[in-house]
């Protein structure tokens, strides 16, 4: 999931720890990272929220399957890789082939709406 939100960092994995709910942590007596300025009510409504994207998550799973959702993540890692100027200007003269493989796979349009409701 964190890989085809496009970032993997530290802040996105403490926003998760704080959002799942006490019980569902590795170690629960281990109390939450706390977020300044956000009270109780609104965590609760954060903690839904949450559960509801993850339940989106694990819908899209079980109906495209682990590989739908692979081939997702790495469309959004190549993308953000040809996003980069330092990247194109590399690969395009050393690797054509590749680079125009990769052009392709970005053009074409996935045939898995995977955050549609199923």
């Amino acid at each position: 999931l964190m890989v085809a939100l496009e970032r993997v960092k530290l802040n996105t994995a403490r926003v998760f720890i704080a959002l799942t709910p006490q019980s569902q942590l590795a170690d629960p007596s281990t109390p939450r990272w706390q977020f300044a300025g956000i009270d109780a009510v609104r965590l609760t409504a954060m903690e839904i929220e949450f559960a509801e994207l993850s339940q989106e998550f694990r819908n899209a799973a079980e109906r495209w399957g682990s590989w739908s959702l692979e081939l997702l993540a790495a469309r959004g890692y190549i993308n953000r890789l040809m996003d980069s100027p330092k990247v194109v200007r590399y690969l395009a003269p050393r690797f054509p082939e590749q680079f125009a493989a990769f052009q392709q796979g970005l053009e074409t349009t996935p045939r898995f709406p995977v955050l549609e409701n199923p």
